[in-house]
């Protein structure tokens, strides 16, 4: 069994989606003054890996508390997408027997450096959002900081949520090669949050 960490590191180079909180960690206790540590730390919901909950784009959404654990676990495919430029179709996805309720899409966006925000990271356009719904999946991961393109009116979070679908971004893929797995993601339990940081794995039982 091979377990495969593909959570992001989280310190104060961490890539930043513009415009999101900045990370801030410091020290409150130090063990040679007081005995022990102690830290503060400061972030956004939805900085490094995270999970969007449906409160993120829809007003009376759920937060991310109220989303089930089991719903974040289970059988997956990851897709090697890394030669799709720009924006991931339909085209790219329906050459591919999908039968697993979780899809995991690796692109070059696993390329790029945790300390680095590339503005022209690939998304997923429209139509490959629909045809996610179509198959059946009920959680996307994706290596993108979001769904949609920056600077984009919204249409892919809002078209997932309101069909169930459950969104995790920023993703860390690299090590990780096309095939099937065991996904794990764990949120931090946060009440009337639109996001959470988690650490999710890819387990291998081959």
């Amino acid at each position: 069994m091979k377990i495969y960490d593909i959570s992001k590191l989280l310190d104060s180079k961490t890539a930043i989606y513009p415009g999101n909180p900045e990370f801030k960690m410091q020290k409150v206790k130090k063990i040679d003054s007081d005995g022990y540590n102690l830290s503060e730390v400061t972030m956004g919901t939805h900085f490094g890996t995270h999970l969007d909950s449906p409160m993120h784009f829809i007003k009376g959404g759920k937060d991310v508390a109220s989303i089930p654990i089991i719903d974040l676990m289970g059988e997956c495919i990851l897709l090697d997408l890394s030669s799709v430029a720009g924006a991931i179709e339909k085209k790219d996805l329906e050459n591919y027997s999908i039968d697993t309720k979780i899809l995991v899409l690796k692109t070059r966006n696993s390329d790029i450096a945790y300390d680095k925000f590339d503005p022209n990271f690939i998304y997923l356009a429209r139509s490959a959002i629909k045809y996610i719904y179509e198959i059946g999946v009920s959680l996307i991961c994706v290596d993108a900081p979001s769904v949609k393109k920056r600077g984009e009116k919204d249409f892919q979070h809002k078209y997932l949520f309101d069909r169930g679908i459950n969104i995790i971004e920023g993703a860390d893929l690299k090590d990780v090669k096309e095939g099937r797995y065991f996904f794990i993601a764990l949120p931090l339990k946060l009440k009337d949050a639109d996001g959470s940081p988690l650490r999710a794995v890819l387990i291998d039982n081959k």
